[in-house]
C-alpha cells in the first residue's frame, strides 16, 4: 500500500502501514497455491499498489507468475531512474506485462517518456493510463501527445475515491464536454487492451475496450443485479487477506480467507450489488445479470 507519490485524487495507498513484503520463496509458494485454487489455463495475476516497484524484486515475481503459466502484469507509476529500469528489464521474461499509470502531478515528463520508450521497444509495455487531472490539463495533453505513437495510451477519468467509508467510489470528477470528448477520443485510438462483450436486454451485444468505454456508454451502475464476485476474480490485500472484489474491501465480513495461510474459499452464491457506481476495471468485468442466469 505504500507509494512514493501522494496524488491529491488517490486513496489507493497508505504510507502509515507496514510494507508486508515477503521473500521470493514465500511469494512463489503463494502463487502456486493461487494457480491451483483457480485451476484454469487463463489465469491473470495483476500486481497493484500503492507503488509495487518499491519492492526491489518485482521482476522476479513477474517471472515466477510467468513460469507457472499465468499471465503476469504490474501497474506502476514508472518513476524509477532510467538506469535502474534498464537493469530490471534485462531480467524480465514475460512480454506486455507493464501497465503504466502516468500521474502528471508528480511525474517528471522527460523521465517518463524515456522509460516508456525503453519498455515499449523491449516488448514489455502493455498499456499507458494517463490520469486526466483537470488542474494540470495542459500537462496531461502533453503527456498523451508524447506517447500516442505507442497505440496503447489513453486518458483515464479520475474517480472520487473519498466518497465514503463503505463505498470506495461514488462518482467521477466532473469534466467539461470538451474534456470528455478529448478523453473519449484517446480511447478510440488505443489498441485493444482487453475486449469485454456485454449482452443487452434486447439480446444485442456491445463490445467495450477498456475502462474508458464503460464510462462512455454509461455502463457503471449495476445496483440490484446479481454479481459473481469471488468466482472469476479476487482482490488480495498486502497482508494476504482475500476479498471477492475491490468494492468489498471495506467490508471485513466479506473476507474469503488468506492467501499466505492457504485458506481461500469461494462464495456459494452470487451477491446482489448494493452500489450505484462500479468503476474498477476488474470489478466491471465480473459477470453480472438480472434474475436467474440459468433460466
Amino acid at each position: 500500500m505504500r507509494c512514493n507519490y501522494s496524488c491529491a485524487y488517490c486513496e489507493s495507498y497508505d504510507n502509515t502501514q507496514p510494507t508486508n513484503f515477503k521473500t521470493i520463496s514465500e511469494y512463489e509458494t503463494a502463487l502456486r497455491y493461487l494457480v491451483e485454487h483457480f485451476n484454469t489455463e487463463k489465469l491473470k495475476i495483476e500486481i497493484l499498489g500503492g507503488e509495487p516497484t518499491l519492492y526491489k524484486q518485482w521482476t522476479e515475481i513477474l517471472n515466477a507468475i510467468n513460469t507457472l503459466g499465468a499471465r503476469a502484469t504490474i501497474f506502476t507509476n514508472l518513476s524509477m531512474p532510467t538506469k535502474t529500469l534498464k537493469k530490471r528489464i534485462e531480467q524480465l521474461t514475460p512480454k506486455k506485462c507493464i501497465n503504466v499509470s502516468w500521474h502528471t502531478e508528480f511525474a517528471d515528463h522527460a523521465t517518463m517518456v524515456e522509460n516508456i520508450r525503453i519498455i515499449h521497444e523491449s516488448g514489455h509495455l502493455n498499456c499507458i493510463d494517463i490520469l486526466a487531472d483537470k488542474r494540470s490539463w495542459t500537462q496531461v495533453v502533453k503527456a498523451y501527445d508524447a506517447v500516442q505513437h505507442t497505440e496503447v495510451a489513453s486518458l483515464m477519468c479520475i474517480k472520487d475515491e473519498a466518497a465514503g467509508q463503505k463505498q470506495i467510489i461514488k462518482s467521477l470528477v466532473e469534466y467539461t464536454d470538451e474534456e470528455m470528448q478529448y478523453i473519449n477520443a484517446t480511447h478510440q485510438t488505443r489498441a485493444n487492451s482487453g475486449i469485454t462483450t456485454i449482452k443487452l436486454t434486447d439480446q444485442s451485444t456491445l463490445q467495450l475496450n477498456g475502462l474508458g468505454d464503460f464510462y462512455k456508454h454509461n455502463m457503471t451502475n449495476f445496483k440490484g443485479m446479481q454479481c459473481e464476485i469471488g468466482q472469476q476474480r479476487i482482490h488480495i490485500k498486502p497482508n494476504g487477506d482475500v476479498f471477492p472484489s475491490a468494492c468489498m474491501l471495506n467490508y471485513e465480513k466479506a473476507c474469503m480467507g488468506n492467501l499466505y495461510k492457504q485458506t481461500i474459499r469461494k462464495p456459494l452464491r452470487p451477491v446482489t450489488c448494493p452500489f450505484d457506481m462500479c468503476a474498477c476495471g476488474p470489478d466491471l468485468r465480473i459477470t453480472k445479470y438480472r434474475g436467474n442466469r440459468y433460466d
